[in-house]
């Protein structure tokens, strides 16, 4: 203590002496340093550890002798130095950055630069075949201008040429319909010539100022028993019609006919009469003799092409059976169809069975021998063409019975009917059909021979109802 007084420096260590001996059981608290924790006892004032002027309490050689103030100056040198170093270094950054992102704008706008030279070069390119299609289109543009004038002046030679051509038209047209008219008139005087002079058809309605007993007995007259039943033949419709000396009925029934042949193969020979009538065979055939006849003639006439070939030699045989005659029938029927239909008569002016009375509407239209389109009804010439007789469809075994019950069968008349109820009944048409068989029974035969000598007694009144 005496040394460290005596000196002029501060006290550096500060030794506390303290007797453990004589006082053996009292412990002395020993400080410990703040800075090292160390109890090494050294002590330092105020001012020295103010003014950093104290050392490492620890004796390590390794540990540098500096003191506080000194170690601090230097950090403090360091840390500036450090600072100026970070500045530095940021500065340095920042013009790397800077640097880096001049270049990036560089190699963006090269790559625009790029873009912008391909895009010019494509548009440069574009723009020359622009040029092109431009140059092209104003070339054909100059073409069709040339070839536009050229045709306008052929569309006004076309249309001088039209009208001259519709002139020239229209005059051939007038010249063509008064040649038509010329050939229609000179048609129709042939026709005229032909119907008054060598075919000639009429049309007859008989009249009805009859006595009951007459009509009695024509009902009598025109029923048969034909295959095991009794049917009227109607032999005289309400309206026949004349083509030359033979009639036709105008319901197209050919019964008659059928009944003649009939009793022609069970008697052996036709009859001269019947029912007071000249032979049904012969009249009929002859009717349809004539009209295919005429039916050429006017095929020829009109200049028009028959859709059924047919020859009138076809109805002159003799033994003409129920399934030929219809087959000639009906093509007869189909032809004059056709012809009426070429010369534009209607569809409710003909009927598909009526031989005559269809000629007889033909023959008075007036329309005759024109030269114009027509259209046929497919219907009505299908009705004829299916109403052809066959005899697979047709044949019928024949009835044969010995005892015909007269009384049963027979429909009796009434006595004295009333004239009007006569009249009106006499109008109705009747289109039996009759077939074709091998052989009449007995009964109908019998029945034969009474109607004639009936019909005898009928004929002889009607001649007489025709003197008064």
């Amino acid at each position: 203590m005496a040394s460290n007084i005596e000196s002029n420096g501060a006290p550096v260590n500060f030794y506390t002496q303290y007797s453990s001996e004589e006082s053996p059981g009292v412990t002395v608290a020993v400080e410990r340093c703040p800075l090292c924790k160390c109890s090494v006892r050294p002590y330092y004032c105020h001012i020295c550890v103010t003014d950093g002027c104290f050392q490492h309490s620890n004796n390590d050689k390794r540990l540098t002798k500096d003191a506080y103030h000194q170690k601090q100056q230097k950090w403090k040198k360091e840390k500036e130095k450090r600072i100026k170093l970070l500045k530095k270094v940021e500065t340095a950054i920042v013009a790397k950055k800077k640097k880096y992102e001049k270049l990036n704008e560089i190699e963006e706008c090269k790559r625009r630069i790029l873009l912008l030279k391909s895009a010019i070069k494509t548009v440069n390119k574009e723009s020359d075949k622009a040029e092109n299609r431009l140059i092209k289109s104003r070339e054909r543009t100059l073409q069709r201008k040339s070839k536009g004038l050229l045709h306008d002046d052929k569309v006004q030679k076309i249309k001088e040429y039209i009208i001259s051509r519709g002139l020239i038209s229209a005059n051939k047209r007038d010249e063509t319909d008064k040649t038509m008219d010329i050939l229609q008139n000179g048609r129709q005087s042939h026709v005229q010539a032909l119907t008054n002079y060598i075919f000639p058809i009429t049309e007859t309605r008989p009249s009805h100022v009859e006595t009951s007993m007459i009509n009695t007995i024509k009902e009598a007259c025109q029923t048969a028993y034909v295959r095991g039943k009794w049917q009227y033949t109607d032999l005289r419709s309400d309206t026949l019609y004349k083509i030359l000396e033979p009639t036709l009925p105008s319901n197209g029934n050919f019964s008659a006919y059928n009944l003649w042949v009939s009793v022609t193969r069970e008697n052996g020979a036709a009859p001269d009469s019947e029912c007071g009538t000249s032979n049904p065979g012969h009249t009929f055939r002859a009717a349809l003799c004539y009209a295919t006849q005429l039916l050429s003639i006017l095929l020829h006439i009109l200049d028009i092409n028959s859709p059924r070939k047919l020859c009138y030699s076809e109805f002159c045989s003799d033994e003409l059976t129920e399934k030929q005659l219809n087959s000639a029938v009906n093509k007869l029927n189909h032809n004059i169809l056709y012809v009426c239909f070429s010369q534009g008569i209607t569809i409710e002016d003909v009927s598909p069975k009526d031989t005559l009375h269809n000629l007889y509407i033909l023959l008075h239209n007036s329309n005759i021998g024109r030269c114009i389109p027509f259209e046929v009804c497919e219907e009505m010439i299908q009705s004829v063409t299916d109403g052809s007789v066959s005899d697979d469809s047709e044949d019928e075994p024949d009835t044969l019975t010995d005892d015909v019950d007269v009384g049963l069968d027979w429909e009796l008349p009434s006595d004295f009917p009333d004239a009007t109820t006569r009249g009106s009944s006499s109008t109705s048409t009747y289109t039996t059909n009759y077939y074709t068989q091998a052989g009449v029974n007995e009964g109908g035969g019998l029945l034969a021979s009474a109607t004639t000598s009936i019909a005898s007694l009928w004929q002889a009144a009607r001649s007489t109802l025709e003197r008064r």
